[in-house]
């Protein structure tokens, strides 16, 4: 930013060649200094000199020594705005904003029309940051001297910086708005695409179910026949095998009328046979991993979780039921051991599996690759 300093003074007491001299020569170099300073020695008490002096210190860069004369001659004449002014200038050179804004608030107190003092607070508020306000000063300054070239200078200045500050703000927003809506485009992507894995997971699921149903229908016709066949071979040791053919009779009974329920959207009834038949025979696995299709399709995806580890310590090596389970830890969100699992998955399923094999890396990729990684809780 541009300076405006305060008005030039002829030097009190010495003679007539000397004054016009110096009025010549008063920013010309090291012989006006020597000028200066014997005016200041011959008249000490002089306000003019000690400012004069300060001025020609300033034009050649000597701020410390500047400073200690415009002290001076403020200790002198404390109304002097010009003094004030210029004081305010060095330390806005030396990076000292407040102590620039005290000399400059009070020169222009002084002396409310010194267009200098309003353009150079326009400076200290343009450091600030507070735009707006700098911009009165300038404006201000400009009232007061329209020719004020340096007011002039920097009040374009700040308004072009101004303009292209709001400009590059209007094209960060928007991209930031583009970005946003790409980023709300793809999660949208990536749901519907999850949306409908979930889908033919869970059509997949009632294919299961039903082939469950048709397997247990024809267990369940075998089963009814044990316990007479057991007891006509030795009815007096196989009571107990009796008794426990029976108990998988009633409990195939609930699981195949949990089938019905579920294959009918009665998720809760389905629920509930498929519990009885576990209180009955608690090793029933189809009942574990039925009774997890019918939780994770009600959105329990806790208790689905549950209901297939238990399936698969009683099968271990059952693919579909590990497959199950990887896709309800992904959407339980608890994604380091669905990465696991679903890992565990790909290395055990066979050729056939191919499309679910696919749909699992999918996921497992998605996860690992910094994308959705969260910490399991």
């Amino acid at each position: 930013m541009k300076y405006n300093f305060g008005s030039k003074r002829k030097v009190v007491g010495l003679t007539l060649l000397l004054i016009l001299g110096f009025s010549q020569t008063l920013y010309a170099g090291d012989k006006s200094l020597k000028v200066l300073r014997e005016a200041v020695r011959l008249k000490p008490t002089d306000e003019s000199a000690h400012y004069n002096l300060a001025n020609g210190l300033l034009n050649r860069g000597f701020l410390d020594e500047a400073t200690e004369e415009y002290r001076q001659a403020i200790g002198l004449s404390p109304g002097d705005a010009d003094a004030h002014n210029n004081l305010g200038v060095i330390f806005y050179q030396k990076g000292m904003i407040d102590e620039a804004s005290e000399q400059l608030n009070e020169a222009i107190k002084l002396n409310p029309n010194l267009s200098a003092a309003h353009s150079n607070l326009g400076n200290v508020f343009y450091a600030k940051g507070a735009i707006d306000d700098a911009i009165s000063e300038y404006k201000k300054a400009l009232k007061i001297q329209p020719k004020n070239i340096e007011a002039r200078d920097n009040l374009d200045q700040v308004i072009e910086k101004q303009k292209a500050s709001a400009d590059k703000e209007k094209k960060a927003l928007a991209k930031k708005l583009t970005q946003e809506e790409e980023r709300k485009k793809k999660a949208a992507a990536e749901e519907a695409k999850e949306l409908e894995e979930w889908k033919s997971a869970q059509a997949a699921k009632k294919r299961e179910v039903a082939e469950f149903s048709k397997k247990n229908r024809e267990a369940e016709e075998i089963k009814k026949s044990e316990p007479a066949e057991v007891a006509k071979k030795n009815p007096e040791v196989e009571i107990k095998e009796v008794g426990e053919a029976k108990n998988f009779s009633a409990a195939t009974e609930h699981f195949n009328q949990g089938l019905v329920f579920y294959s009918g959207g009665h998720l809760d009834d389905a629920i509930q046979q498929y519990k009885e038949a576990l209180k009955l025979k608690p090793d029933y696995s189809d009942a574990h991993y039925s009774l997890g299709i019918a939780y994770e399709e009600k959105g329990s995806l806790n208790e689905a979780i549950r209901e297939y580890e238990k399936y698969l310590i009683l099968q271990p090596g059952n693919v579909d039921v590990m497959y199950n389970l990887g896709l309800a830890l992904y959407y339980n969100k608890n994604y380091p051991r669905a990465v696991a699992t679903l890992n565990h998955f790909i290395e055990a399923a066979p050729p056939e599996y191919a499309k679910k094999v696919a749909a699992a890396r999918d996921i497992v990729r998605k996860l690992t690759d910094g994308k959705t990684r969260e910490s399991e809780k």
